[in-house]
């Protein structure tokens, strides 16, 4: 599940594409219920996927109770949750500093893209 945002080549995704995959959330859903894993133990697991993680990601878009919260909610079958809550933190970004303060390419805008450019 990377809700971070991060593309390749030191670009930021946009809202549109940072979603969480459903044959994670699959997999997760199936290994929970095997193991009958309490969401206490899920919460601790998560902390330490956190942690071992986040250090070496130069942004995120979510801190981690949010990431949680949208772990949770997939796993309750609400996914709408996840887009709103990517799509909430976009919004915050302050795009004048975002470039120089996290060494990253915002995504391009619809209007960013010139159509004509593109040799056939």
């Amino acid at each position: 599940m990377d809700l971070s945002g991060l593309a390749n080549n030191g670009r930021l995704d946009g809202p549109s594409l940072t979603s969480v995959s459903p044959g994670i959330i699959s997999i997760i859903r199936d290994i929970t219920g095997n193991l009958k894993i309490s969401d206490k133990n899920l919460e601790d697991i998560f902390n330490e996927a956190w942690s071992n993680t986040r250090s070496s990601l130069p942004f995120h878009y979510l801190n981690k109770e949010e990431c949680y919260t949208c772990l949770k909610e997939t796993l309750n079958n609400n996914p709408n949750y996840v887009k709103k809550e990517i799509t909430r933190a976009y919004d915050s970004l302050n795009k004048e500093t975002f470039e120089q303060e996290y060494g990253l390419t915002l995504p391009r805008t619809e209007g960013d893209f010139n159509w004509k450019n593109i040799q056939p």
